[in-house]
């Protein structure tokens, strides 16, 4: 969603300004001759370097009330899934005018100008999203980059025909790392403040606990 608000914006303020974004399968588009970009999720894998981010819990500490010093202890495991997303960017539009090159060029140049999506734009998308639904309060997301990703004419062969949609020019991006979260499972635990640690010395020889 804030990718393509980001496209959006971009094809707004072009000159000419025109074209719509879509997230669509490619299957279900028709090129009517307008000028369209379709933004479509096809592929996503974990990011090896951050898939055990989440094993280390939080810890809450609530003052107790009248327990003077006292305070009970809540950990919190929040669990995220680091996800690096593949998107295929396809463009449509009058060939004789070369509004799909126009457009491509269009969307490029201005993810190229600005390659990362801030988590309030992140924050402010899945809001966006959730608008009438009973949600728990949204995270703080992380900043998400996106790169290009060149793809060869036989992998752009096999995922149209993956598709068994008619091929239009297309680009490839990667947005890399999306964190996927579910809801905390807070826990009651034994909080350990402090440790007293003693070193006892063993009596000397010939002591009367030498027996």
């Amino acid at each position: 969603m804030a990718i393509r608000q980001r496209l959006q914006a971009a094809l707004n303020n072009a000159d000419p300004p025109g074209g719509e974004v879509r997230t669509e399968r490619p299957d279900k588009l028709t090129d009517s001759g307008a000028p369209l970009v379709n933004l479509y999720l096809h592929q996503l894998n974990l990011n090896p370097f951050m898939r055990n981010n989440d094993l280390q819990p939080v810890v809450v500490r609530t003052p107790v009330k009248g327990g003077g010093y006292k305070v009970a202890a809540t950990q919190v495991q929040t669990y995220r899934v680091p996800l690096k997303l593949h998107y295929l960017l396809s463009f449509y539009g009058d060939e004789r005018s070369l509004v799909p090159q126009r457009l491509l060029s269009t969307c490029v140049a201005a993810l190229h100008r600005s390659p990362i999506v801030d988590g309030r734009s992140v924050s402010a998308a899945a809001a966006a999203l959730a608008t009438g639904l009973d949600t728990t309060p949204e995270p703080d997301f992380e900043t998400v980059g996106l790169t290009f990703s060149d793809m060869t004419s036989e992998e752009s062969f096999r995922l149209w025909s993956t598709f068994k949609a008619t091929y239009a020019l297309s680009v490839g991006y990667v947005a890399d790392t999306a964190i996927v979260y579910s809801a905390p499972t807070p826990s009651d635990v034994d909080l350990v403040e402090t440790v007293d640690l003693r070193v006892k010395t063993p009596p000397p020889s010939g002591s009367s606990d030498d027996g």
